[in-house]
């Protein structure tokens, strides 16, 4: 068997920043499930840290109506003293909740 030949461009060579937007390219925007792989989390950690306000990111969809974070979001969050990628910046839209179950009238 032949060894396997080394990425010309590896990644480990790239400090984190550059390490995450290099193994995400041409991508800009992650999913829930990759973003736990990143942290250590668990998807519903992730989600609920996210909307007790502990976790600073932000859920999009996509066009296929998928959860989505942006890269750039994870890469200021784990590397704060980093200054933000104007080049990557991204219009935020707002997650439409759906309504919930409904409750009966108080009386």
């Amino acid at each position: 068997m032949s060894p396997k030949q080394a990425n010309p461009a590896s990644i480990h060579d790239l400090p984190g920043p550059a390490a995450l937007r290099a193994y995400f390219f041409p991508r800009q925007r992650i999913t829930i499930t990759e973003l736990s792989r990143i942290l250590g989390l668990s998807r519903d950690r992730i989600y609920k840290r996210i909307h007790a306000g502990r976790l600073n990111l932000r859920i999009l969809r996509d066009e296929a109506n998928r959860p989505v974070i942006l890269l750039e979001d994870v890469i200021s969050y784990l590397f704060p003293d980093l200054p933000p990628n104007p080049a990557f910046s991204e219009p935020s839209v707002p997650v439409r909740r759906r309504p919930g179950r409904p409750r009966k009238p108080a009386n």
